[in-house]
């Protein structure tokens, strides 16, 4: 099992933390981890600006934008969790 590739999906949950505490654990650091997480590009819709919105959307449109942004200052603060958690084990 050396030099294998892991690709782990990460997310703020603690279950994804969960998965790279057994990681760190049961694997060497001869393994190769990459830690992976998808979002959303939500910057066109922050972007928007036009007059054929919808006053809905308009009044909706900053409270996505600042979600989106708390949704990445979330996820960063797990993938820093998560690569001190595979520092600290090797």
């Amino acid at each position: 099992m050396n030099n294998m590739n892991i690709l782990i999906a990460m997310d703020e949950s603690e279950n994804a933390l969960r998965a790279v505490e057994y990681l760190a654990k049961y694997f060497t650091p001869d393994h190769r981890v990459t830690l992976f997480h998808v979002m959303v590009d939500s910057q066109a819709i922050c972007n928007l600006s036009s007059p054929e919105l919808t006053p809905y959307f308009l009044a909706q449109q900053a409270g996505l934008c600042t979600l989106d942004d708390k949704k990445k200052e979330l996820v960063q603060k797990a993938l820093e969790q998560a690569r001190d958690v595979l520092m600290q084990a090797g």
